[in-house]
């Protein structure tokens, strides 16, 4: 009975001791996670890994490059088209409309254009029995004042329409840009955790340091279960 007590009790202790134990190995393989998913690279510079920390630096370096430049370029393209739009559709101040507005430049040649297709006939359309609906529509939406324009050339609106392509471009480059930046924090904390998984075993079994417990089960002289740990300090 005094056997068998021991062995269970020894069991027990190896157990717990067990939980310590696997904190502290994860203690860094999640710093090095963190570290990468906040800035690619920081994760393998924590672990050494210095080599794969300028490679994964050197991506995030690129991608942040990468948006500034195409929002740079899509602004100064926006800038453009507005431009274009003051002068040659005289419209009197096209900064700060919507893309709708910024469409509709594009597709009619004259504000009355529009506001003979885009607002008086569809608004007999979805209120074809209700004349006072019909007319608060018209009223709601019709474009005026210094929002009105008519294009000098089709030449020029159609220079108009290919700037704006380009602006909205660069725009959506800058989205993919950052969508890749994503990518890159991710692709980085799944190889540092990688690499730290793989490591762990090596730092453990340095030199003045205890390696991880060796749990074996045998029977006692007695036919007693025993659990016999072994480890080296």
């Amino acid at each position: 009975m005094a056997r068998r007590t021991v062995c269970v009790l020894l069991l027990a202790a190896v157990l717990l001791a067990g939980r310590p134990l696997a904190a502290q190995a994860m203690a860094p393989r999640a710093k090095a996670i963190l570290y990468s998913l906040a800035i690619p690279g920081a994760g393998h510079w924590y672990m050494g890994r210095t080599s794969r920390a300028q490679i994964f630096g050197a991506a995030e370096l690129g991608v942040w490059t990468a948006f500034t430049v195409f929002k740079v370029q899509g602004h100064l393209r926006k800038e453009d088209f507005i431009e274009m739009a003051e002068v040659n559709a005289g419209v009197g101040d096209a900064h700060g409309r919507s893309s709708q507005y910024y469409r509709s430049l594009g597709l009619y040649l004259s504000s009355d254009e529009y506001n003979e297709i885009e607002v008086e006939i569809y608004a007999r359309y979805i209120y074809p029995d209700d004349p006072a609906a019909r007319e608060a529509y018209i009223r709601e939406n019709l474009i005026t004042g210094d929002a009105t324009w008519n294009w000098v050339s089709e030449d020029w609106q159609r220079a108009y329409r290919l700037r704006r392509a380009d602006s909205d471009g660069a725009y959506q480059n800058a989205k993919y840009a950052l969508m890749v930046g994503l990518l890159n924090r991710l692709v980085s904390a799944v190889d540092a955790a990688r690499l730290s998984a793989r490591d762990e075993p090596a730092a453990l079994a340095e030199p003045g340091s205890p390696t991880t417990p060796a749990l074996s089960f045998r029977l006692s002289e007695d036919g007693v279960p025993c659990a016999a740990l072994s480890t080296t300090f």
